[in-house]
């Protein structure tokens, strides 16, 4: 038999829904559980389909009736409504859209703040520095002309 997932309203890959699950430990610690992760496990534990040895603590929970998700996948079926969903597609969208915004503010300032320095007006020029003359040459030359004028 096939899981009918339309009757789960927030069974989905969007969804970032977490919780703190008490009956599944690492290290003697409650860990932080997808809630989606959750229903599928559920659902999976419900049809036979969980391999052996995988989940669990899961499947003692689902066992004892301590297993949050299944109260709270009970809670969605009956009102029909999402409401241990988080759409994190959305979110991220929106902090995508955030950084990008913040992006070309600070191009925009870096830009003004480029421009700025062209505005500036230069300083007047200095003086030209003048060119050293090599004396020698000039002796020389000053001697060849003498020469040529002699001629």
């Amino acid at each position: 038999m096939k899981t009918d997932f339309s009757k789960f309203p927030s069974i989905s890959g969007s969804n970032s829904y977490s919780m703190l699950c008490e009956e599944l430990l690492i290290n003697g610690s409650p860990t932080r559980s997808s809630y989606t992760v959750c229903q599928h496990t559920v659902l999976a534990f419900k049809e036979n389909r969980l391999p052996p040895g995988s989940f669990d603590s899961c499947s003692t929970a689902i066992r004892a009736g301590k297993c949050r998700a299944v109260k709270m996948m009970l809670e969605e079926v009956k009102t029909g409504e999402r409401i241990y969903f988080f759409d994190g597609l959305e979110e991220m969208r929106k902090l995508r859209e955030e950084i990008e915004s913040r992006a070309a503010e600070s191009a925009t300032r870096n830009k003004r703040a480029a421009t700025f320095g062209s505005r500036v007006t230069p300083k007047p020029a200095t003086k030209k520095p003048t060119v050293l003359v090599d004396i020698y040459a000039e002796a020389v030359n000053a001697e060849v002309n003498k020469t040529e004028e002699n001629t």
